[in-house]
């Protein structure tokens, strides 16, 4: 059985003055959900996935009008995950810079936060020495 999700083109996008090709992925549930992958054209390297939802807000009964009004706007949540320097490592080019950030837009509130990570070294096939992975 598989996931029924939809993968389409969304053409080349301009993000950062750098033409990306955008591919939209739509999970068969989730339909609020929106998912956007974008690829270097040159490198094919996957550099940014922006996650986005709306959620529509509850309508609370017997509150005032400017409660009521507040309460109907919705909710918007963006998931916004770029990866930069990419290096070969083992044979494959993985990026080695990862930077997340998030924002929520809620009735006329908005925030956002940024998270970085820098690799600074990568072990391909260490040796594990097999005690560590015995029960007490």
């Amino acid at each position: 059985m598989g996931r029924k999700a939809r993968l389409g083109s969304a053409g080349l996008k301009t993000i950062d003055g750098r033409k990306l090709i955008a591919l939209r992925y739509k999970p068969k549930k989730g339909a609020d959900l929106s998912i956007v992958l974008y690829f270097d054209p040159q490198t094919f390297h996957h550099v940014m996935t922006v996650y986005s939802v709306i959620m529509a807000s509850g309508l609370a009964v017997g509150e005032n009008s400017e409660v009521r009004s507040a309460r109907m706007d919705p909710s918007r949540y963006r998931i916004e995950e770029r990866f930069s320097n990419f290096k070969a490592i083992g044979g494959l080019s993985l990026p080695s810079h990862y930077d997340l950030r998030f924002t929520r837009e809620l009735s006329g509130y908005s925030s956002s936060e940024e998270w970085e990570v820098t690799v600074t070294r990568v072990m391909n096939n260490p040796d594990l020495d097999p005690k560590n992975f015995e029960m007490p």
